[in-house]
């Protein structure tokens, strides 16, 4: 069926609907049971009416519309396949653009890392303010300081044990991370590529 053909009669089906909505409309705004009405009665009959009349035309119109689009949409939406983007992230930037990018991606990675290495600086120096107290030993005795040194001593033993379990737990991880990565290469069938040793023949 041709599209204005099939719009036509839409649009009587429509103007059907609108003239059987008004007659409906007229018989319930009819005459009174006296077959007299009031003046100001059918004047306000007569409103309530065309205004109902505005509303289904206006909903019609919108319906129409909508179906229209919808039908329009779904014939160019017809045969055409998703485009596949090209050169991934960056495909339609230019080159002098996409320098430009990384810099500033390498600018901002840099501040970053330097926040980082600033942060822990800090709380490095808060840490050894708190633990760690200022003594004079000029007015000791032999004996104190020999306590003193012994009190250092077992304070540094303990901190390089937990220095020692700490660098214990970091290796475990990082070989934990590199065993779930090659595990999550395996599964998408993409392998790490050797590096490869130049041989003399």
């Amino acid at each position: 069926m041709d599209p204005e053909e099939r719009v036509r009669r839409r649009e009587e089906r429509r103007r059907q609907r609108e003239e059987a909505d008004s007659e409906d409309v007229a018989e319930t705004n009819g005459p009174t049971e006296n077959g007299h009405s009031n003046g100001a009665e059918d004047e306000e009959a007569e409103r309530k009416r065309l205004a109902e009349e505005e509303k289904t035309r206006k909903r019609n119109a919108i319906i129409e519309k909508q179906r229209l689009e919808d039908e329009e949409r779904a014939k160019s939406g017809e045969g055409q396949k998703p485009k596949k983007k090209l050169g991934g992230l960056m495909g339609k930037v230019s080159k002098g653009r996409k320098k430009e990018i990384l810099q500033m991606i390498i600018k901002k990675a840099r501040g970053d890392l330097q926040l980082e290495e600033q942060e822990a600086a800090a709380e490095r120096a808060k840490y050894v303010n708190d633990n760690v107290k200022e003594k004079s030993v000029d007015s000791m005795s032999k004996a104190q300081l020999q306590q003193l040194c012994e009190a250092l001593h077992e304070q540094l033993r303990v901190a390089e044990g937990e220095k020692f379990d700490i660098e214990i737990k970091v290796k475990r991880r990082d070989l934990q991370i590199s065993n779930l990565k090659i595990k999550a290469n395996e599964t998408r069938g993409k392998f790490a590529m050797p590096t490869l040793k130049s041989t003399k023949k």
